[in-house]
């Protein structure tokens, strides 16, 4: 079900956003593409609801993004980004985990004047749908690597080897930018996942465990 609504709302932000480009010239409905590196790691509670240590993990995305103007200040920002999450563990048997989505953010953006350019403000939530990944486990030499299997709902029984977690990613994002006159952008972002992206585990009824995506990131982009 969460599958069909967000596919459903991926095309009416795309047809809108296409109408009114061809509508009203004069709005500058604009489209640009970034792409960039960013940090990521989980927010983490284990069986008992104890905060668990992550280490942070590089990953990159890139993408497209649909500006359209609200008011003079005031923009609506969506767009299609493929965006590596995931974590690396703590101990000495890492356990590190990547995991690939493509990404629809829907921000509210400010842009105001700044020197010969803009400064942006955005926020808003996102929408992500996992589509890739892996998990690696062990220590020095010796490590294994499994694929991860994107379910909804995700449960596990203990007994697979199978890493499995939760298809959709839900959360709320805010950056920080600043565009120059020719269309070159940069902006710095971090955004944090509400909904949990972990399996239910069958075998222990009273599971208070909670894995959720946070990060931070750096982008370039050009806006035509």
């Amino acid at each position: 079900m969460r599958e069909r609504i967000f596919t459903l709302t991926l095309a009416l932000v795309f047809t809108a956003s296409l109408a009114r480009s061809q509508r009203v010239d004069s709005e500058r409905v604009s489209i640009a593409v970034r792409s960039g590196a960013n940090l990521q790691k989980f927010d983490e509670r284990d069986f008992d609801g104890r905060i668990q240590k992550n280490h942070l993990l590089p990953g990159a995305h890139f993408g497209i993004d649909i500006n359209i103007p609200v008011s003079s200040d005031f923009h609506f920002q969506t767009g299609f980004l493929v965006i590596n999450k995931g974590s690396k563990g703590v101990g000495e048997t890492k356990t590190t985990t990547r995991l690939s989505y493509l990404e629809m953010p829907l921000n509210l953006v400010y842009k105001k004047p700044w020197g010969s350019g803009y400064l942006m403000l955005g926020f808003g939530p996102y929408v992500s749908r996992g589509f890739g990944g892996h998990v690696t486990t062990g220590s020095g030499a010796v490590e294994f690597s499994r694929d991860v299997k994107f379910t909804d709902p995700a449960k596990d029984d203990g007994l697979s080897w199978t890493p499995y977690f939760e298809r959709m990613d839900v959360g709320g994002n805010i950056f920080v930018g600043y565009m120059m006159p020719s269309g070159l952008f940069f902006q710095v972002s971090t955004h944090q996942g509400i909904t949990k992206i972990n399996p239910t585990h069958n075998q222990y009824p009273g599971d208070r465990s909670s894995i959720k995506n946070t990060g931070t990131g750096f982008s370039v982009g050009y806006r035509f």
